[in-house]
């Protein structure tokens, strides 16, 4: 189960500082060009307290790699921040642990 759960963080991304108009068909659409987006997860879209973010998972490992090394990009009109998916280290834990439980 975790090297599961590992392989799918390899495939996620972080796009930060989205603009508020910015939808999950506007992402997909601008993000294809790197691989085939599985999910997209909006986060703070509706709230006030600041930029939007999402978390985009690709079909390949390989498409996050390549769409953090390629640097700026601008979706909707906002220069965003991509960054890999980071799972805390006590989750992680915590998961590996559940599912080695032989007690």
């Amino acid at each position: 189960m975790l090297m599961a759960f590992s392989a799918c963080r390899r495939r996620k991304m972080v796009v930060s500082n989205l603009a508020r108009e910015t939808t999950v068909k506007s992402l997909v659409e601008y993000f294809r060009r790197y691989g085939q987006v599985n999910s997209v997860q909006m986060n703070g879209a509706l709230k006030d307290d600041g930029p939007a973010s999402a978390v985009l998972e690709f079909h390949n490992p390989i498409s996050v790699k390549d769409a953090v090394e390629r640097g700026q990009h601008v979706v909707d009109g906002q220069i965003v921040t991509c960054k890999p998916y980071q799972v805390d280290r006590v989750v992680e834990s915590i998961l590996w642990t559940t599912n080695n439980d032989n007690g």
